[in-house]
């Protein structure tokens, strides 16, 4: 049962793709435009729907939350790189981007609304498109939200798309394939230490962290980073 369930993530996402012609033509854009953008795309929808089923169903369901307009909300959230010239900014810290990157950076959370209001007038992918760079405790972008101005779904999302990024960037600066569930379970503690400063909603991450504890064993790599990481944690409290 448990290789069965491990499979409704990606169940999940390719359902919620093909399933809306317009999401599956957005789908092959991303693609077109930049492989890597896919990529991160794909990798954030997963996440967060590993995310929404293991751990933190009772909030959606107590919500109202599509689980369907989450996962898409979350693959859509950098739709608005395409056409900007400069995907490459995505999941690049402002400080290391060129000066196109930073004005793709800038516009894309617009030029996304913009795209996506052709095409749904969903709140849940909306208020994705537009708070995805917002932080809990006000640190982020476009609006500085803070704190209840940000919906239980944006923070996941948030939650997710750091961890894709941190993801992405070890694996592309990881020359020798190292993919040790020690260097993975650093990168879950720096997202954890990230969580407790205020950054993240770290209820929301915790549960996540339960629930794939308890319900998923066959993720790897990273299962087995956040395994090293639970352990190593407990070692020290």
């Amino acid at each position: 049962m448990k290789n069965i369930r491990a499979l409704e993530p990606y169940v999940l996402v390719m359902d919620s793709i093909v399933s809306n012609q317009w999401v599956a033509t957005m789908s092959q854009m991303l693609l077109a435009a930049s492989p890597e953008l896919y990529y991160h795309s794909i990798n954030v929808a997963l996440i967060t729907a590993h995310m929404a089923l293991f751990g933190n169903c009772h909030m959606l369901s107590e919500q109202g939350i599509s689980i369907h307009s989450l996962v898409l909300g979350a693959f859509l959230h950098d739709i608005g790189y395409i056409g900007k010239g400069s995907s490459s900014a995505c999941g690049k810290q402002p400080q290391n981007m060129s000066y196109i990157e930073q004005l793709a950076f800038h516009e894309h959370i617009q030029t996304g609304l913009e795209q996506i209001r052709k095409h749904t007038d969903d709140p849940v992918i909306l208020d994705i498109v537009s708070m995805h760079h917002e932080y809990l405790n006000g640190s982020g972008y476009p609006d500085r939200l803070a704190g209840a101005e940000l919906p239980p779904h944006v923070r996941l999302v948030s939650i997710a798309n750091a961890l894709a990024s941190y993801i992405e960037n070890f694996e592309h600066n990881c020359a020798d394939g190292d993919h040790t569930p020690r260097v993975l379970s650093e990168l879950l503690e720096h997202l954890d230490n990230e969580a407790v400063s205020g950054k993240y909603d770290i209820e929301l991450l915790h549960s996540f962290f339960d629930g794939i504890m308890n319900y998923y064993s066959s993720l790897r790599p990273l299962h087995l980073g956040l395994h090293d990481y639970c352990i190593r944690k407990m070692n020290t409290e």
